[in-house]
């Protein structure tokens, strides 16, 4: 006499309910579907204002995302290293600014850096070794400062654009980012020093951490997109 315990068709019928699916349902009353990493939006900054608590607190939610960016620039660039042979100084704020652009998108990014740049020129000590003022922006490394502005802007363009999707496109991303800082830098210095003299000085001692930067921001990229 043979007993059958174990049927396929009863197994197969307890496999209903998957809590990933409870999931999706609740984030696609949000808007938003769980499959895609990136939710479906460009940047950081645009998920966080197509939430609920956005529309309710729209100003409030704008004036934290712009002081968090000023914050954040105005630290990094107290990270200075001074080099004998040049007057541009190694910093911290051109991993900021291109962090914040390619999160933040190019509205919000370029409107970040304006605010810390003209609360720089207004005399608050946010720019590099706590330098400000107008004759700090037209003395030979101001190119420097407006390169950031439109490093910003182009970053938070072709974020939006899914430049970002990826290490190497971010890489790619980054790596345009920190050479639209170098072209205004250089150009500028060039009136003070010459052209050949501001590659030299301007460019060349900065390419080895131009690399480590570029990879170290396409990382930390790919990192808040895969979260």
């Amino acid at each position: 006499m043979k007993f059958s315990f174990f049927r396929p068709e009863s197994r197969s019928t307890n496999l209903v309910l998957r809590p990933r699916n409870s999931r999706s349902s609740g984030l696609q009353n949000l808007g938003l579907n769980s499959r895609e990493p990136q939710l479906g939006l460009a940047t950081v900054s645009e998920y966080l204002t197509h939430q609920k608590s956005y529309t309710q607190n729209k100003t409030l939610v704008e004036a934290l995302l712009l002081f968090l960016a000023v914050g954040l620039l105005a630290l990094s660039s107290q990270i200075r290293i001074h080099l004998p042979f040049t007057p541009v100084p190694i910093t911290g704020q051109t991993l900021s600014v291109l962090l914040i652009g390619a999160t933040y998108g190019a509205r919000r990014g370029a409107s970040s850096v304006f605010v810390y740049l003209l609360l720089g020129a207004v005399g608050a000590p946010f720019w590099a070794g706590g330098a400000s003022g107008l004759a700090a922006l037209f003395g030979p490394t101001g190119g420097y400062l407006v390169g950031f502005l439109a490093a910003a802007f182009t970053m938070g363009w072709l974020a939006e654009r899914h430049w970002d999707r990826n290490f190497k496109s971010a890489w790619t991303l980054f790596f345009l980012g920190h050479s639209t800082i170098f072209v205004f830098g250089i150009l500028w210095l060039s009136r003070f020093v010459g052209f050949q003299a501001a590659i030299l000085q301007g460019y060349v001692p900065f390419l080895p951490g131009e690399i480590i930067k570029t990879t170290l921001a396409a990382l930390i990229l790919a990192r808040i997109r895969k979260d």
